[in-house]
């Protein structure tokens, strides 16, 4: 099937094309394997989005896009009652199946295939998660507005989408996949031939996907990522952008990751701020924080430490640039955007961390490369195997970027 331009959501693409992103082996039949997953989740509610697991037990919980169910089937083994809806039908039916005859399938409440956007879903929940995809919504505004009518007072609101600077990384495989399926199958779109161009990508990411525990396929990576219509810079969310909307609207921020609040306030006592003061500061946090973002890297001390907010602003700009640039495939442009943020970070008195400056020169050496379509050098990299680039090779190996920047509201009004 030849890919659609113009599609909506994720969804629609899953739709298309029969596939559950982020479907696993996972099958909770034993207790190890449900308690290892819920670690992981644990460890995302509680440790970076301060929120107690234990008041999952007897909430109402709706979840937009379960995808394969392993977390609504978490939640639910949390005490959670869960309601979930999808576009896609076989991810309801793949949800199903999980809690079929499981110690939790009373938990599953409600199920509803269709679009959100377009669906009467009743009730108010005390949770609602939406999780990897609200950046490929088109009318966002509206489907953030309409999960806010969903949700009970004091209720969470929890999401994770990629952010205009979090792309990269993502961004940066999607180019340097596309480009190459042009160049080496003569496909002018991968989905002109879509199972030879994700036959193509498992072939050259291999060596790389070897390197870290996943736990969906190199295949579904490949399709969810690479090549994913919504993998585009358009497609971003500006986080200041939902903050602002969700403060607008009695959803203020709870906590995020990266985190967006300072705890380092002794003085919080004597100087109590209002809900807009606070979002003023959670949101200049995060532009000091653009690097951290954009890379993925920890950085060794705070930004605003050491930038003015000017000279951040600079600094973002010239990082959302480099982001354009990628989703255009504009190997000219990227070249030149990041050779002057490498300048820009030489000339600062701050110390970068090497490994900022080490994904920017891997970067560079790919735009070098594609420019004079030395397509030999770049599989040489993607494999581990390069001489002239060893260090730009080892180091694209271990790199995968920030995941999608996750962030909990609660609905105070």
């Amino acid at each position: 099937m030849k890919y659609t331009f113009g599609v909506k959501n994720n969804s629609e693409f899953y739709i298309q094309h029969n596939f559950l992103p982020t479907e696993t082996e996972l099958r909770f039949e034993n207790v190890d394997e449900l308690k290892k997953y819920n670690l992981g989740r644990s460890y995302l509610l509680e440790n970076c989005l301060q929120i107690p697991t234990k008041l999952l037990n007897e909430s109402s919980l709706l979840e937009i896009g379960p995808d394969s169910g392993e977390n609504a089937y978490s939640a639910a083994s949390m005490g959670a009652n869960v309601t979930c809806i999808d576009a896609n039908p076989k991810s309801i039916q793949h949800l199903k199946k999980l809690f079929s005859k499981s110690r939790y399938e009373n938990n599953l409440s409600k199920t509803y295939v269709g679009d959100y956007l377009d669906t009467y879903v009743e009730g108010k929940f005390s949770f609602v998660f939406a999780e990897g995809f609200l950046h490929s919504v088109l009318n966002k505004e509206k489907f953030v507005r309409k999960i806010e009518s969903n949700m009970q007072i004091q209720g969470f609101f929890i999401t994770s989408y990629y952010d205009q600077f979090s792309i990269f990384g993502d961004l940066l495989h999607s180019s340097i996949f596309r480009t190459l399926v042009k160049s080496d199958l003569g496909l002018e779109s991968p989905y002109d031939n879509l199972e030879v161009a994700v036959d193509y990508g498992e072939d050259i990411f291999l060596k790389k996907w070897q390197t870290k525990k996943h736990l969906r396929s190199l295949r579904t990576w490949i399709l969810d990522v690479l090549l994913n219509p919504t993998m585009s810079f358009d497609r971003t969310i500006d986080t200041e952008w939902l903050l602002r909307l969700g403060n607008s609207i009695g959803l203020h921020l709870w906590q995020s990751w990266p985190n967006l609040k300072r705890f380092n306030n002794y003085e919080w006592h004597r100087d109590m701020k209002s809900p807009d003061e606070l979002l003023e500061v959670s949101i200049q946090h995060y532009h000091d924080r653009v690097l951290e973002n954009f890379f993925g890297i920890l950085l060794p001390e705070p930004l605003e430490k050491t930038r003015s907010r000017s000279r951040n602003h600079d600094l973002s700009s010239k990082l959302l640039e480099i982001n354009k640039s990628l989703s255009e495939q504009n190997w000219s442009k990227v070249s030149l955007n990041v050779k002057s943020l490498i300048s820009d970070l030489i000339a600062e008195e701050s110390k970068t961390p090497t490994q900022i400056f080490s994904a920017l020169k891997m970067t560079l050496a790919f735009a070098e490369l594609f420019l004079i379509d030395d397509f030999v050098e770049i599989r040489q990299i993607l494999s581990g195997q390069s001489e002239k680039f060893s260090s730009e090779s080892i180091f694209f190996l271990g790199y995968w970027g920030h995941p999608n920047h996750y962030s909990s509201y609660r609905k105070c009004w």
